[in-house]
């Protein structure tokens, strides 16, 4: 897997010298405890070679390239609104980068998928997703009778872990700097 990684960041160097220049500011490392195949923090780039062996070379491409963008955006590792869900922060991360870039084989959560317009902010879809998770959550549980029925929010609640990750894994999991939020920026 790392030769694979290897082999990315080489051609990167030479046609996407951004990209190449982020990758080079963090230790790949492996771990097979995460549940998501890529995510970056703290200086480091962990990723999942169990998940990530059946990825193609572009889908494994596209998952490295969208963890350089987000370390670039600053989101959702340093742009964190105070007090929001790791969920909230993930898929504002994921709707910004799905709405503004170009992906041939990830998929990420869209602002469609909670009934938001597209074109805001990361941190602006942030705030609006902490609403709408915190208030889906405050919602009384079902009784025992009924835990066999789906209502249509618990089959949006799938379809949105099912699709959240994109390859980014990005709950929340730390901070990749001086964890300062740069809440002035845009995108």
């Amino acid at each position: 897997m790392e030769e694979r990684i290897r082999k990315i960041s080489e051609r990167w160097f030479l046609v996407e010298p951004a990209l190449f220049s982020i990758y080079c500011t963090h230790q790949l490392a492996t771990n097979v405890l995460m549940d998501c195949p890529i995510r970056c923090g703290q200086g480091m780039m962990e990723y999942n070679p169990s998940i990530m062996e059946t990825f193609s070379d572009a889908e494994l491409e596209e998952a490295l390239r969208s963890e350089m963008i987000r370390l670039f955006l600053k989101h959702p590792y340093e742009r964190q609104p105070e007090n929001s869900l790791p969920e909230a922060l993930s898929f504002g991360s994921d709707m910004v980068l799905g709405q503004h870039y170009h992906f041939k084989t990830l998929h990420f959560i869209s602002a469609d998928n909670f009934q938001l317009p597209a074109g805001e902010c990361f941190e602006w879809y942030v705030d609006k997703l902490n609403e709408i998770l915190r208030q889906s959550s405050a919602t009384p549980e079902k009784s025992e009778d009924d835990s066999d029925d789906k209502t249509d929010s618990d089959n949006q609640d799938e379809s949105e872990d099912e699709n959240s990750d994109g390859g980014n894994g990005n709950e929340g999991d730390g901070n990749d700097g001086d964890g300062n939020s740069d809440n002035g920026e845009n995108d």
